[in-house]
């Protein structure tokens, strides 16, 4: 459970910006689940920022979004910053320009939430020295190099304007704890029930996620030479989040590799978000993808166990070792 979270009395509801870094772009299920669970409640006025550019790439989504805002434009709209900040893992975690938007956010008074490996972006900044932390298990280690202070077997972490996340699909919780420290406990049930997410507390057993036992996986899985071409395709309404779970992971299989599809230049997404397909027809050889189940989570499940129908068992904790899914390793 996170503290209370009160936005400025300024802001009718609280002003959430996730950023993404417009070069070498975001982990798309960092960026996208924080997006869609906040914007979905109701309870906030979420936008998508790029840092110099409105065109994202969403790493291992193989697509690109059109965000709301550039940092300038973002400045201008909201001047007092963002009450939420969701930092993501960004292929370039030095940038420059990402550095200085982190740290004037945090010295406005935004609450800083470093997703993943984002975390990396908030050392940078000079925001988790002496801060109690996490971050995704490959890279936890280092978190206590740079002076952080790292919690084990805690899905997120919380101290003071700072909050951290582990691996990937970490992003599902912690959003739900915002939900609940902004709008309630009851707000928060409603909002899960929808995903089909049965909690969201921060207690988990990370001891399955190791460096000794991906290895194996990823041997067994490096076996597959030839890479199935699957494709996603983009229509009106496409539910942002699952698009970001499928697609993250049919890209860590070891045995597929994702396109995305639509008819449209963009196309905007059930909650808002204006994606961006590579293709515009599904390419002759490959095999479209379904997103199979009667909410997010069974969705994500179904996915994971698509995997083990095609590629062995092997394949599916792969990618749940790495997106550090819990039950599923």
């Amino acid at each position: 459970m996170l503290s209370p979270l009160i936005p400025r009395s300024s802001h009718p509801q609280p002003v959430v910006a996730v950023i993404g870094e417009s070069k070498g772009g975001s982990e798309v299920t960092d960026f996208i689940v924080p997006y869609s669970i906040l914007k979905r409640s109701g309870y906030f006025t979420v936008v998508s920022v790029g840092t110099t550019s409105t065109t994202l790439k969403m790493v291992q989504g193989c697509f690109s979004i059109e965000t709301d805002h550039t940092i300038t434009s973002f400045k201008e709209s909201f001047p007092d910053g963002a009450d939420i900040l969701i930092v993501p893992n960004q292929i370039n975690q030095k940038d420059a320009i990402l550095k200085a938007f982190i740290v004037d956010q945090a010295e406005k008074g935004a609450k800083v939430v470093g997703v993943c490996d984002g975390v990396w972006s908030l050392v940078n900044a000079g925001l988790i020295a002496g801060k109690q932390c996490t971050t995704h298990w490959f890279t936890r280690g280092g978190l206590e190099k740079v002076g952080g202070l790292v919690v084990k077997d805690r899905r997120y972490v919380d101290d003071g304007n700072i909050i951290t996340t582990t691996g990937v699909t970490a992003s599902i919780p912690v959003s739900l704890a915002i939900v609940e420290a902004v709008a309630g406990r009851d707000a928060a049930k409603r909002v899960a029930g929808e995903l089909g997410a049965v909690e969201w507390g921060s207690e988990y057993d990370s001891s399955p996620f190791t460096l000794g036992k991906l290895v194996p996986k990823i041997i067994q899985t490096s076996m597959n030479w030839k890479k199935d071409i699957l494709g996603i395709e983009f229509s009106t309404g496409i539910d942002e989040l699952e698009l970001a779970v499928v697609s993250d992971i049919y890209n860590r299989t070891g045995g597929s590799k994702v396109i995305t599809y639509g008819k449209s230049a963009v196309i905007v997404s059930k909650n808002g978000l204006k994606l961006i397909p590579q293709e515009q027809a599904l390419p002759s050889g490959s095999k479209k993808i379904e997103f199979v189940g009667a909410n997010s989570i069974q969705v994500l499940d179904n996915a994971l166990l698509d995997v083990a129908n095609r590629y062995g068992k092997a394949s599916a904790a792969r990618a749940a070792t790495e997106m550090e899914y819990p039950g599923m390793v």
